[in-house]
């Protein structure tokens, strides 16, 4: 049996006791118009989530963002603002906490599809309502950028 995971801000709670695997995921926010970026592929952890991913030896957060934003949508990253640190349990493994670090991000181009993403989305907060998302970007990063005054 897998381990159960409660993650609330920062803390989480091991319900087994054993010690759980971190995945650290880098996540780009790319807003325009007071919408924000999602893409889609078929291995995702939802029908759509914000583009970005692991941060690959060596290489640093801001590079790690200018890499997956050109693979996934095209895009030549100008400008990264950090803007919040999540924690939540990984969609795909019950023994695995997702630490993901957010950045605001401004572009050059137009995004298309790109490396393993099928489609793309701009979404408001509330035609967000309306689509599967992660549990972390529907119930917690879309309302703080909203808080904001971004979305």
């Amino acid at each position: 049996m897998g381990a159960t995971i409660h993650c609330y801000g920062n803390k989480t709670t091991y319900l087994t006791g054993e010690k759980l695997k971190i995945y650290k995921r880098i996540g780009a926010l790319i807003i325009q118009n007071k919408k924000i970026l999602f893409v889609g592929g078929k291995d995702g952890p939802a029908d759509y989530w914000t583009p970005g991913g692991k941060v690959e030896p060596g290489e640093s957060e801001e590079e790690t963002i200018k890499r997956e934003v050109a693979e996934e949508v095209g895009l030549e990253v100008t400008k990264t603002v950090f803007f919040k640190e999540y924690h939540s349990p990984s969609p795909f493994s019950n023994d695995t906490e997702v630490i993901s670090r957010t950045y605001l991000v401004e572009a050059n181009g137009t995004p298309k599809p790109g490396n393993e993403i099928t489609r793309l989305l701009w979404l408001s907060l509330k035609e967000a309502e309306k689509y599967y998302l992660t549990l972390l970007d529907k119930e917690t990063l879309l309302p703080d950028l909203a808080k904001k005054g971004l979305l």
